[in-house]
């Protein structure tokens, strides 16, 4: 939208700037009334007419008398006194505030319309002056001591001028250009006589684009009546375009440099014209659109800084154009010179920018405190601030070879590479330090910090090892555990701790039973108790011992095997040698007997055995047998053998018996068959027991043996058996549960009997196992069966079984984590303050591995860092002057032009400009034609928004300067301030939103302003900046010297963010700073006389009493300003408080009190009841919207007293229906400072809202020791011995959370403590925990 554009928005600027509405005196003056005066009022009151003032200042006379200051014979002198004294005390109001000089006496006086019939009446000229009172002899008095006090005007040093705001509505309204030439001309050749001036002055405007009939009243030697004239008649009477000249004159408040700003304007309306995507936020640079990390080596601060402060220099130095909000007394001007100091030793130009002259003159006295003052112009006001200018840059100039050679005899190589080295250790410690402070307050490992485990945990109390469990459970988490946790042990409460209760925790969950399967589980109990039962009875009738249940859940577990047992014992042969094996422990295996079976299968393979000779003969037929292999084995020998042998007729009929020849092949055969027999009988010999009792009996006989006529076979199935023997007794032996051995003396068939029984009952217990474990667990099963307490147990059942179905529920809602971790603490006292414990302790363990500095607090080494910071810090200050003035030196005298011949010509054409005494360059000419080298010289620049406008050219592709500062930008409107802000790269912006708005004192606006673009509808450049500028705001406060003098604004108006260290020995005196002092004055007139006179006494006392200590006054309203005012002057030589005191008393009221600062205010707060007991609440300014601001403003100014002279208790304020806040507040002050009056004023300890728990350290050390307590908002603990404070404990908690650096917390903090005089010790929460 086009009213919301950049174009449109400074259109309207430029608009309140030309405003011809009756605001603004330059342009239309409709009377000389209050604060004017008509020239021609003072016509014969010295017996001279009252143009020959008009001469006297065309002769360039220094002082001119005007009249007395009191004449009691003269009514009329008396008048215009007091107009004079207005006249004055405003002429120093707005010198003090704004650091202008705006009295002038405008003479002519031009009348008429401009072309498009806007109406004007003003000055064409004004001779700029000051207005003072003076002790003079009176006429006609012969001695010295005939002194009286008169009126007196004296040219100031600055030329006379046209009315440049009536030049600019000229050229505006008439639409004709005006060259800056003539704007700027000054009329100083014009002539010193009354006549020649003023034909000089007609020729002029003759040959000027100006069109005003010069009207020959003007070349008569007399004033004229500057009379009172209302708009509606000049604009009836005027006629469009016609100007004329009067001989009138007007003394009178002028303010003039706010025309300068009008060509700003028109330049940038033209610059932006096209630029329709342009919008208010333009209005506000930025250095870089990437705003970059700060370390410490690229900060330069010659000046102490807090944190704060430290904070909004690192964003600005980032990149970042801000605005910085700064509360009373919380140094900004500290911040400004840091801040200048920085940029300008690193070469850039810095602008800083205030409408207050006071403020402009702080930060150039406290840049001279480190050198710097050379480096610094400081030209509020262009017009008179020009000749110290010209005369600080020659001293410039002639001190670059000084400079050069200081330099040159500085170790600079030393004190930058120390810089660094100071800087990279405060780096690095507040790194490391940093990574403490995270480690302590991070929450990411288990869902609360370390510093909460340490403070809600005892490593002395009793714990579980979680080790396997801790990770599990995160403290974000937890509290649906922690709930499971109290109830599932709130059940086990409930549930009992006895032999039925035990039984029914080993139950079957209940989650999904109802109520219906109480029956159900009763009947298994009965069933089963009955099964054990009749098992008992049985088995002792079978068995004849006593049987448990148990010892039938045993052997059903080998009941397979038992089957398996009677399976593979077949026969009673079978049971008899197994018998036989068991009792004689004869021991032997299936591989054992397959290896015999293979030895006999190999004796009986091949030739077989002989089986017809007896036993006894084997060997001898064997041995004959032999001789006849022999024998047939030679030919010779084989006829002899067969013919004469003896033994061949019997071995012959052996061979016969076994099918065979005495052929020498059949006898080898028979060889082989006698020697199987041989082998086999020795074999049966060894291994036939293995076979039963008889057969072991029949081997060692002369009997024929058992299986010698039945072969193989015979073997063959005998080995089956002992196969079925060996596999048998393997089961046997593995059968641990049922008594085998004491039955192996059964016979076979009750051996089978009993071993059937405890199958069959195995077989029954399994499927009544599978009924029973529907409702019942195994270690229910078991426990039933042994207890045999059906009875009890279902009665429990009956009476709990709600609770155990809901605590079934919970385990089920358990994980198996949550069960196990339950489990381990069923034994303990306190199970749920164990666990925590428990678990916390773990979580300590884990993060502390992780983070090895958290265990620094209980070495030395986090006191060491301590200190090398703190080293550091205030060695790289020091550090940090010397490095300032080294770099501004080196840039005045760095890359100089020389000639052929040496000589250095850089400077020499400004040197030739500043040098000369006449025909001076104005101060932006100089600039335009020497920028560079100037601002080498000069690199930093102290103006208001109007000088800034007048002396630095509008460059918007090129900034003048990197930085552009703007102090006090509450009091600044917006149009005033913004084109300055177009002359730097990056800007910060610094007030105070809780302080006064801009003034209508400096301010021409148009009164019907109708726009209503949001931007527009902001008054101040603080506001404007706001909406468009990230913030910051600066909380240490320094002015105040105790608490109370700022706790209630703090309050009510910063939100306690303030930080105030009072001196140790000033706090232990307890003395009330606030004085409530009732009186009883009554309102008249809109003043209170009683309070006055009342304050008058007060200041002869105090300055007696304490001549040292300044001095203030504050008012609620005018009037009673004005009547302190007269009384303190009929005062002033007895209180000998003269312009010349370091800090003279002041006397304002509160529109005009920002800024200023004294040891002692006293307020007069003027309402009171009338002479007929009445009270008015009519609260003025107060009222108004952002009253409660100027009430702020009043009750911050006392840096050590504040004096309340009243005529009216709080409560008799009844400010229920008032408007706006700041009566409200007013009364809430009153009554605080009459209890803080009443010595009833407590400090606040600090509260943080963002870090607040009931388990903070500074709570658990309170409970410690009484003399420990929190009190003071500075320090956690307060060590207090009856109302007299010992020393202070500083711990991790919240003030440390809230810290924005180490640095705040190891350097600044403690510097600042120890400054103040406090002792202090540090307690950290780790070693609070290890140690109590």
């Amino acid at each position: 939208m086009e009213e919301n554009t950049l174009h449109s928005i400074l259109k309207s600027y430029q608009k309140r700037l030309t405003n011809l509405s009756t605001r603004n005196k330059s342009l239309l003056l409709l009377s000389a009334t209050e604060q004017f005066l008509d020239i021609h009022e003072l016509d014969f009151l010295q017996n001279t007419p009252s143009f020959q003032l008009i001469e006297q200042l065309i002769a360039q006379k220094n002082t001119i008398t005007l009249c007395e200051k009191h004449d009691p014979r003269f009514e009329k002198v008396n008048e215009i006194s007091k107009k004079l004294r207005k006249i004055s005390r405003h002429e120093k109001l707005i010198e003090e505030e704004r650091g202008s000089e705006d009295l002038y006496i405008g003479y002519p006086i031009v009348k008429g319309k401009f072309s498009d019939g806007t109406v004007v009446r003003c000055p064409l000229l004004f001779f700029p002056v000051h207005l003072d009172c003076v002790l003079l002899p009176q006429k006609n008095a012969g001695t010295d001591e005939s002194l009286s006090e008169f009126w007196q005007i004296k040219q100031r040093d600055e030329p006379l001028a046209i009315n440049r705001s009536f030049l600019l509505a000229y050229s505006y309204f008439n639409e004709i250009q005006i060259q800056d030439e003539f704007l700027d001309n000054t009329l100083e050749d014009f002539s010193k006589n009354a006549l020649e001036f003023r034909t000089q002055l007609y020729e002029y405007l003759k040959n000027s684009p100006l069109k005003i009939n010069f009207n020959k009243d003007n070349f008569t030697n007399q004033l004229t009546h500057f009379e009172k004239i209302a708009k509606t008649t000049l604009e009836s009477t005027e006629r469009n375009g016609e100007l004329t000249l009067f001989p009138q004159a007007v003394l009178g408040i002028f303010p003039q440099a706010g025309s300068f700003l009008v060509p700003d304007y028109q330049f940038l309306i033209d610059t932006f014209a096209q630029s329709e995507n342009k919008t208010v936020e333009n209005l506000f640079p930025n250095a870089f659109e990437e705003v970059i990390q700060i370390r410490e080596e690229q900060l330069l601060t010659p000046f102490e800084i807090d944190i704060s402060q430290e904070k909004a220099l690192r964003e600005v130095k980032a990149g970042q154009s801000l605005v910085v909000q700064g509360p009373p007394g919380t140094g900004k001007s500290q911040l400004i010179c840091n801040l200048v100091a920085d940029f300008t030793a690193r070469g850039k130009k810095v602008l800083v920018v205030c409408q207050k002259r006071a403020a402009l003159d702080v930060v150039q006295e406290r840049l001279a405190k480190v050198g710097m003052r050379a480096f610094v112009g400081n030209v509020h006001d262009f017009k008179n601030d020009r000749k110290a200018l010209y005369e600080q840059i020659l001293h410039q100039i002639e001190q670059v070879d000084t400079y050069q050679k200081q330099n040159q005899s500085l170790d600079a190589i030393f004190i930058e590479r120390n810089f660094s080295q100071q800087s990279k250790q405060i780096d690095k410690t507040s790194e490391e330090l940093q990574t403490f402070k995270d480690a302590l307050f991070a929450v990411n490992e288990c869902g609360i910090s370390v510093k909460e485990l340490y403070l809600t945990s005892a490593p002395n109390d009793t714990f579980v090892d979680l080790e396997a469990y801790y990770k599990y459970f995160n403290f974000t988490e937890i509290k649906d555990f922690v709930e499971k946790f109290k109830l599932y042990f709130a059940y086990q409460e409930k549930l009992g701790n006895n032999d039925v209760s035990l039984f029914w925790q080993n139950r079957l969950s209940f989650q999904h039973r109802q109520p219906s399967d109480i029956s159900l589980i009763i009947k298994t109990i009965q069933d089963l108790v009955t099964f054990v039962q009749e098992f008992e009875l049985q088995a002792k009738k079978q068995f004849d011992i006593n049987l448990s249940f148990e010892s039938l859940q045993n052997i059903s577990l080998e009941k397979v095997k038992l089957q398996n047992l009677l399976n593979g014992i077949s026969t009673d042969k079978v049971y008899q040698l197994l018998r036989r094996n068991l009792s004689q422990k004869i021991k032997i295996n299936t591989t054992k007997i397959s290896s015999l079976e293979a030895e006999v299968a190999q004796l009986f393979a091949g030739q077989g055995i002989e089986i017809t000779l007896p036993s006894a003969d084997l060997l001898t037929f064997s041995g004959k047998i032999s001789k006849a292999i022999h024998a047939k084995s030679n030919t010779f020998e084989s006829i002899y053998w067969s013919i004469f042998s003896k033994e061949k007729k019997d071995i012959q009929h052996l061979a016969i018996a076994n099918g065979l020849s005495i052929g020498l092949d059949d006898l080898k055969k028979l060889q082989e068959r006698i020697q199987n027999r041989i082998g086999l009988e020795k074999w049966w010999k060894e291994w036939a027991y293995l076979f039963g009792n008889d057969f072991s009996k029949n081997a060692e006989s002369s009997e024929e043996v058992t299986w010698l006529r039945k072969g193989y076979r015979w073997f063959e199935r005998h080995f089956q058996m002992l196969y079925q023997v060996a596999k048998a007794e393997t089961i046997f032996r593995s059968i641990k549960n049922v008594p085998l051995n004491e039955w192996t003396s059964f016979s076979w068939s009750d051996f089978q009997q009993k071993v059937k029984f405890l199958i069959e009952k195995s077989n029954q217990l399994e499927e009544q196992q599978v009924l029973w474990q529907v409702n019942l667990s195994q270690i229910q099963i078991n426990e039933l069966a042994h207890l045999q307490q059906g009875t009890l147990v279902i009665k429990y059942l009956q009476e709990h079984f709600d609770d155990m179905q809901e605590l079934d529920a919970l385990k089920a809602d358990c994980g198996h984590t949550e069960l196990a971790v339950i489990h381990l603490f069923v034994d303990e006292e306190n199970p749920l303050e164990c666990f925590l414990n428990s678990l916390k302790l773990a979580w300590i363990k884990d993060i502390e591995i992780k983070n090895p500095i958290l265990r620094g607090v209980s070495s030395l080494k986090i006191g060491q860092l301590e200190s090398q910071l703190q080293d550091a810090v205030l060695q790289k200050q020091q550090l940090s002057k010397e490095i300032l003035l080294l770099k501004l030196r080196t840039l005045s005298y760095q890359n100089l032009e020389k000639n052929r011949l040496q000589n250095v010509v850089t400077y020499r054409e400004l040197k030739h400009q500043v040098a000369k005494k006449r025909k001076l360059w104005a101060i932006r000419k100089l600039i335009t034609a020497y920028s560079d080298e100037i601002f080498r010289l000069v690199p930093c620049w102290l103006a208001s928004p109007e000088t800034v406008s007048a002396i630095f050219p509008m460059e918007t592709e090129k900034p003048f300067f990197d930085l552009i500062i703007f102090d006090e930008a509450s009091q600044c409107f917006a149009e005033q301030g913004i084109p300055a802000l177009f002359r730097g790269k990056q800007v910060v912006i610094a007030g105070d939103s809780k302080q006064l708005q801009p003034n209508d004192l400096y301010r021409l606006k148009f009164e019907n302003d109708t726009d209503d673009s949001p931007a527009l509808e902001i008054d101040s450049l603080l506001d404007l900046a706001c909406q468009y500028l990230p913030q910051t705001q600066l909380r240490g406060h320094y002015r105040s010297r105790s608490l109370d003098l700022i706790d209630f604004s703090n309050e009510y108006f910063y939100n306690n963010t303030l930080q105030l260290l009072p001196d140790f020995h000033e706090i232990n005196k307890a003395e009330p700073a606030i004085r409530y002092l009732k009186v009883n004055g009554i309102w008249e007139n809109n003043s209170n006389l009683e309070e006055a006179e009342t304050i008058i006494n007060l200041v002869e006392n105090l300055k007696n009493d304490f001549p040292q200590k300044s001095i203030g006054i504050v008012t609620f309203n005018f009037k009673q300003q004005g009547l302190i005012q007269d009384l303190l002057e009929t005062k002033a030589f007895t209180l000998n408080y003269s312009a010349d005191d370091i800090a003279p008393i002041f006397v304002k009221n509160i529109e005009n009190v920002q800024g200023d600062e004294r040891d002692i205010i006293i307020f007069s707060i003027a309402y009171a009841p009338d002479v007929n007991g009445k009270m008015s609440m009519q609260f003025g300014s107060l009222n108004q919207q952002g009253g409660e601001n100027r009430l702020n403003v009043a009750i911050t100014r006392a840096k050590e007293k504040i004096l309340i002279v009243s005529s009216i208790l709080p409560h008799q304020l009844n400010v229920g229906d008032t408007l706006n806040e700041g009566p409200k507040l007013l009364k809430s002050y009153l009554e605080y400072a009459l209890s803080v009056s009443e010595g009833n004023y407590k400090p606040k300890p600090f509260s943080s809202t963002n870090y607040q728990a009931n388990w903070l350290l500074k709570e658990q050390i309170a409970k410690y020791n009484q003399q420990h307590v929190k009190e003071l908002p500075f320090a956690d603990i307060t060590v207090k011995t009856g109302e007299k404070y010992e020393s202070l404990i500083l711990t991790d908690d919240d003030l440390y959370y809230e810290h924005i650096s180490p640095k705040e917390t190891f350097a600044y903090i403690p510097a600042g403590l120890k400054a103040k005089g406090w002792t202090f010790e540090r307690i950290y929460s780790r070693n609070f925990w290890k140690n109590t």
